[in-house]
C-alpha cells in the first residue's frame, strides 16, 4: 500500500515538470503526438528563429508542438503566444490570468498576473488586486538564470514584494534584529547603545530603543530564553537593567527584585518568572533559605493561585515555565509525599481557572488539552511502565496508556503515535488506526500533514489530506529543520498564528505545501516567518542590509533602513 502511495505522489502538482500528457502519447512511445483533430497552426518563425514550433488547439485548450509532432508545452491553456521578447518562453493564459512558461514546460510565473503584455520593446506586466485595482508594475526582466525579478518589487519565481503608499520606513542609527515576532511585537537592539526596543505589527515603534541590557544577545544566561512578549508582557529578569514585567508601551507593570544579599543571613536571594502564558500568569521562582519557593503571578505581580504554591529544596528537579490555561485546565507540577514519608515525589496534575485542583498530581509527564483530550504518561504501574495513553478532563483514561514513545496532541481529530517498528500511524479518539504506515509523519494543521514514506532508503516527504492521499506541490527533501520547528511551534501553541513554513532549500510553503516564496538569487533571502509575517533581506551582509516584513499578500508593511551618517 505504501508503494501505492509511493506512486501516487507523482501526481501531486509540480509547477516546474512532472506534466501529466499520458492521454496524448501511445504506451512506449517516448514521444507525446498531438491528437489527429488537432488544429495546428505554425508560430511566427521571427521570433523562433531557426526553430519552426506549432500551436495546437483540441477543443478549447491549446499547447505548442515542434515540427515532429512532439508536444512541447501541454495542450492544457486557453491561450498562448510567443513573449515577443525571449527566445524560449511563452506567455499562457488559464482563466483569467497570466504567466510565462518557457520552451520545457517549466513555469518561470506560474498564472497569477492580470495579464502580461508586449509593447514592442518590454513586456509589461500587470498586477490586478482583490478589490480589481490594476497596476503596472515598474520594470520586469529575466536574468541570465531564468529567475524573474521587477525593479523595485523584486519579483521571486513565484512571489512578489510590493511597496505602496502605506509602507513606512523605519530608520535607524544602527541596529540588529533576529526579525521574529511574539505577541505582534519584534525587538529591535541599537547596534551603537545595546538598548533594547520593539516594533509592532503595523511598523510603528511600540517601545524605542530605552531599555538598558547587559547581554549582547537577546538570551539570558544560563535559561536560553529570548526576549519577546507573550500575553501582553515582556519580563526582564535579573541579568538586565531595567528588570520587571513591561506591557506592550514599554510600561512597568510591576518590579522584579534583582540579585540581593538576604539581611540577616547574607544568603543570595534570586527572583525568575517565566513566560506569562494564556490565562494572564507566570510561574515565580523565589530561592530563600535554601529552599525553592513557587507561587503563579498575575501580570502585576500578585500571587493568584496561593493553593497552588509550592516549596522544596533547592537541587531537585524543577519546571520553571508555566503551562497555559487551554481549554479551560492548565497542567501543573505538584509535590507528593511518597510513601517513605521522606522527601516529595513530583507529579503532575491538572487545575482549573479558580485554581483548583481538577486532577490530582499522578502523571510522570502531560501534555496540554487538545481537542478535549491530553496525552499523560503513566509512572511505571505493573507490566506497563512509562506508558502513555490520552485522558478527558474529568482524568478518565480514554485512550489506554499503551504507546511507549511519546504521542502528538490530538488536532483535526487525529493524533500520531509510533509503534514499536519505529513506523508512524495516525489514530482516532477511540484508540483505532486509522492510516498506513510512515516512516515519519506530522498532526494535521489547517486541513493537512506533512508525512514521509521510505522507499528502499530513499525518503520522500509531502503534505496529505484526511483521506491520506497526497496534496499540494511536490516537497521532495525541502522539508527542513527550520520548517519542522516552525510547524511544532504552531501546533503546540495554536494562539501563534503561523500560515508559512520557511524551508532549508526553497522558501516557505504553507500547511498544504504550496509554495508561496521561492528564493530568488542572493542577496535576496527570506530571514523568519512569525505571525504571518515575512522577513526579507536584501544585502549579503547585514550591515549592507535592507529589511523588508511583508504580509502574505506580498505588501512590504515597513522596511528598516539604515540612516546615512
Amino acid at each position: 500500500m505504501i508503494k501505492n502511495l509511493f506512486t501516487l505522489r507523482h501526481a501531486i502538482v509540480v509547477c516546474f515538470a512532472c506534466l501529466s500528457l499520458s492521454a496524448l502519447a501511445q504506451e512506449g512511445d517516448p514521444r507525446y503526438i498531438y491528437p489527429e483533430n488537432g488544429i495546428v497552426k505554425e508560430m511566427d518563425a521571427d521570433y523562433l528563429m531557426s526553430e519552426v514550433l506549432y500551436t495546437c488547439q483540441v477543443g478549447n485548450k491549446v499547447g505548442i508542438v515542434d515540427r515532429f509532432k512532439d508536444v512541447i508545452i501541454p495542450i492544457e491553456y486557453d491561450e498562448i503566444k510567443h513573449s515577443g521578447v525571449y527566445y524560449d518562453y511563452f506567455l499562457i493564459r488559464q482563466g483569467n490570468n497570466w504567466g510565462l512558461i518557457n520552451k520545457h514546460a517549466e513555469f518561470i510565473l506560474p498564472p497569477v498576473l492580470a495579464y502580461i503584455r508586449y509593447d514592442g520593446r518590454e513586456l509589461q506586466f500587470i498586477v490586478r488586486e482583490h478589490d480589481g485595482h490594476e497596476y503596472k508594475l515598474d520594470y520586469a526582466d529575466l536574468n541570465s538564470y531564468g529567475a524573474f525579478f521587477a525593479g523595485k518589487y523584486k519579483w521571486g519565481k513565484w512571489f512578489f514584494i510590493r511597496e505602496d503608499e502605506n509602507t513606512k520606513i523605519i530608520y535607524v542609527d544602527d541596529y540588529w534584529t533576529s526579525g521574529e515576532f511574539s505577541d505582534g511585537m519584534m525587538p529591535i537592539r541599537d547596534a551603537a547603545t545595546f538598548k533594547l526596543g520593539f516594533i509592532n505589527a503595523k511598523g510603528e515603534w511600540a517601545v524605542p530603543c530605552k531599555m538598558q541590557y547587559a547581554s549582547n544577545e537577546y538570551y539570558i544566561p544560563g535559561l536560553n530564553k529570548k526576549l519577546d512578549f507573550h500575553n501582553g508582557c515582556l519580563v526582564l529578569t535579573p541579568q538586565y537593567n531595567h528588570t520587571g514585567v513591561y506591557d506592550h508601551s514599554g510600561n512597568r507593570l510591576w518590579s522584579i527584585a534583582s540579585l540581593y544579599n538576604e539581611p540577616k543571613t547574607g544568603q543570595v536571594v534570586s527572583n525568575h518568572v517565566s513566560d506569562y502564558v494564556k490565562g494572564g500568569y507566570a510561574l515565580m521562582r523565589t530561592s530563600r533559605g535554601g529552599k525553592d519557593v513557587y507561587k503563579y503571578v498575575s501580570p502585576t505581580g500578585k500571587n493568584i493561585f496561593p493553593n497552588l504554591t509550592r516549596q522544596h529544596y533547592v537541587g531537585r528537579a524543577t519546571e520553571l515555565d508555566a503551562r497555559p490555561m487551554r481549554e479551560g485546565l492548565a497542567a501543573f507540577l505538584g509535590g507528593v509525599v511518597s510513601k517513605n514519608g521522606g522527601e516529595r515525589d513530583y507529579k503532575w496534575g491538572f487545575f482549573d481557572k479558580n485554581g483548583t485542583v481538577v486532577i490530582p498530581e499522578k502523571y510522570n509527564a502531560v501534555h496540554d488539552f487538545h481537542e478535549g483530550l491530553a496525552a499523560v504518561q503513566m509512572t511505571g504501574i505493573d507490566e506497563n511502565p512509562y506508558k502513555w495513553g490520552f485522558i478527558d478532563k474529568t482524568g478518565k483514561m480514554v485512550i489506554p496508556a499503551r504507546f511507549s514513545k511519546e504521542p502528538s496532541d490530538f488536532s483535526e481529530g487525529l493524533a500520531v503515535v509510533e509503534k514499536a517498528n519505529e513506523t508512524k500511524v495516525f489514530i482516532d479518539k477511540t484508540g483505532k488506526v486509522v492510516s498506513i504506515e510512515f516512516a515519519d509523519a506530522e498532526p494535521f494543521l489547517n486541513g493537512a500533514a506533512f508525512v514521509a514514506v521510505n522507499i528502499d532508503g530513499n525518503w520522500t516527504n509531502f503534505a496529505v489530506d484526511h483521506t491520506f492521499n497526497p496534496v499540494g506541490s511536490y516537497l521532495g527533501d525541502v522539508l527542513g529543520t527550520v520548517a519542522r520547528e516552525q510547524y511544532k511551534a504552531a501546533r503546540e501553541n495554536p494562539d501563534i498564528k503561523v500560515d508559512l513554513f520557511q524551508t532549508m532549500h526553497d522558501g516557505c510553503h504553507d500547511s498544504r505545501g504550496e509554495k508561496y516564496f521561492m528564493y530568488g538569487q542572493k542577496p535576496f533571502t527570506i530571514e523568519h516567518v512569525t505571525e504571518g509575517i515575512v522577513h526579507v533581506r536584501y544585502g549579503k551582509y547585514e550591515k549592507e542590509s535592507e529589511d523588508y516584513f511583508c504580509d502574505q499578500t506580498g505588501r512590504v508593511i515597513f522596511i528598516l533602513r539604515r540612516n546615512e551618517f
